[in-house]
């Protein structure tokens, strides 16, 4: 498996087993596609941008993930609530991935919209870091990679 779909089903296991996000959205409310006609709300995974940024001695990964509230009620408040759900289950969590390890998962925007001329609304959020904010983030967006520690505020190899 590589590192995005490790990244992607640690995500799906984490949203599917929250109970306050599925009486939001349902048992089948998490997938990564829209199909039409399709019950919602809905929260799509919708893309993950992956980035090679190994070293010379070590594998390492940024993946920008994007997810996707979606909802026909009126308004945006149905996919802010949701939005903020997802924000709180998943920014900053530490998610098991097989074969890899999350350096960091960090919520980076949130954007709110009407969808076209459909009644439809939705809260496009997307997760990474780009920036030096900590410690272990080291300029890096969602970081992969199978052995790597840190050590006075750089990242460095894992001495096995």
């Amino acid at each position: 498996m590589c590192a995005a779909s490790a990244l992607q089903k640690a995500i799906h296991a984490r949203l599917t087993g929250d109970a306050e996000l599925t009486a939001l959205i349902g048992a089948d409310g998490v997938c990564d596609r829209l199909l039409d006609r399709q019950r919602l709300p809905l929260v799509v995974i919708e893309s993950i941008e992956s980035r090679d940024r190994s070293t010379a001695t070590e594998d390492g990964e940024e993946h920008w993930v994007t997810l996707v509230a979606w909802s026909k009620v009126g308004g945006h408040r149905e996919a802010q609530t949701i939005a903020a759900r997802l924000r709180a289950l998943l920014h900053g969590a530490d998610l098991p991935l097989d074969g890899f390890h999350l350096v960091s998962l960090l919520h980076r925007s949130t954007r709110l919209a009407r969808e076209g001329t459909k009644a439809l609304h939705k809260a496009e959020m997307r997760l990474g870091e780009p920036a030096v904010v900590a410690v272990c983030h080291v300029g890096f967006p969602v970081v992969e990679d199978r052995r790597m520690t840190v050590d006075s505020g750089l990242v460095q190899p894992l001495l096995v």
